[in-house]
């Protein structure tokens, strides 16, 4: 089989297309933004919702990393996370068995409307430390 040259959408977008099309910030050249937020967990009940970080992820931000880490809390505890209220876009359900958790689902997503990080607990009380590490990028 013979090699072929390929090009990513966004190379193709400036460097291929013409006339060449700009390429969104959140994409290249962006600024890269944190947010990090802990909780310590104290009996904290099933259907219980903890948000994280004193401030919003803001529309356009693309999230690039986004990761959990706690105390192991047991196998029947239980946790989804969402980026959002109204519409929240949902990260993953997990066990809280494992330390860190790389949620994965919302990699690349751009957001629509501004929103808080919200962990929703399920299947058993929990107790420990909860942190959030939420990485994207804005213009």
């Amino acid at each position: 089989m013979a090699a072929v040259n390929v090009f990513g959408t966004e190379y193709t977008k400036s460097n291929v297309t013409t006339p060449s099309v700009n390429v969104p910030a959140t994409s290249t050249a962006g600024r890269k933004r944190i947010i990090y937020d802990l909780y310590e967990a104290v009996a904290v009940e099933a259907a219980s919702t903890i948000t994280f970080g004193s401030e919003q992820v803001p529309t356009g931000a693309r999230i690039t990393n986004f990761q959990v880490q706690h105390d192991a809390m047991g196998a029947a505890g239980t946790f989804t996370v969402a980026v959002g209220n109204a519409d929240p876009r949902t990260a993953a359900s997990a066990s809280m068995a494992s330390a860190l958790i790389q949620l994965g689902d919302l990699l690349g997503e751009v957001l629509t409307a501004p929103a808080y990080i919200v962990m929703t607990t399920a299947a058993a009380t929990i107790s420990g430390t909860i942190e959030v590490f939420l990485e994207y990028v804005i213009d």
